[in-house]
């Protein structure tokens, strides 16, 4: 009669095995927590919060946007019109955009205002200066980039976005 009861030696593991074992048990420990949704908000860290059964990361988000009326950032009058949206789901604090002409060494600064959640705030449109217009055939082209928070100044979801080039044409 065959013993079914035979023990299993368990191979030995070299070191690389056994660190990727202990890595993995802490893995899945960590997927075991529960999420718990009835977690008072005021335990959380102020940037996280529960949803439904979800913890998200609270940030604002600022992304130069173009203007409805041109889809694009240049008004009918040859200005630029800049216009950063906060994306994120909470207020972001003040900071700087600054417009990068081509051809023109100094960036033009200006000093965004604390922009609520969901919000957006649209400067006054500005002159773009001559030097940056390169003749292409019948028009000029003035070729810029649009950069939000320049200066690192708030914690956002995704700093990928806070770059936009743009190009504005004049005709004739």
């Amino acid at each position: 009669m065959a013993d079914n009861n035979q023990q299993v030696k368990e191979p030995v593991l070299d070191e690389r095995a056994q660190n990727a074992q202990k890595e993995f048990k802490v893995i899945v420990d960590v997927l075991l927590v529960p999420l718990r949704t009835d977690i008072s908000n005021q335990k959380l860290p102020p940037r996280r919060r529960w949803r439904g059964g979800c913890l998200l990361e609270l940030l604002p988000d600022l992304v130069p946007v173009p203007v409805e009326e041109s889809g694009g950032f240049c008004n009918d009058a040859g200005q630029l019109v800049v216009k950063v949206e906060n994306r994120g789901n909470v207020d972001a604090e003040e900071c700087v955009t600054e417009v990068r002409f081509r051809g023109i060494e100094e960036p033009s600064s200006l000093q965004t205002p604390a922009i609520p959640a969901g919000e957006a705030h649209e400067f006054e449109p500005f002159e773009i200066p001559p030097d940056c217009f390169v003749q292409v055939g019948e028009n000029a082209v003035c070729d810029f980039t649009i950069m939000v928070d320049v200066n690192n100044q708030v914690d956002e979801l995704d700093k990928a976005n806070n770059n936009v080039p743009g190009q504005c044409t004049r005709i004739g």
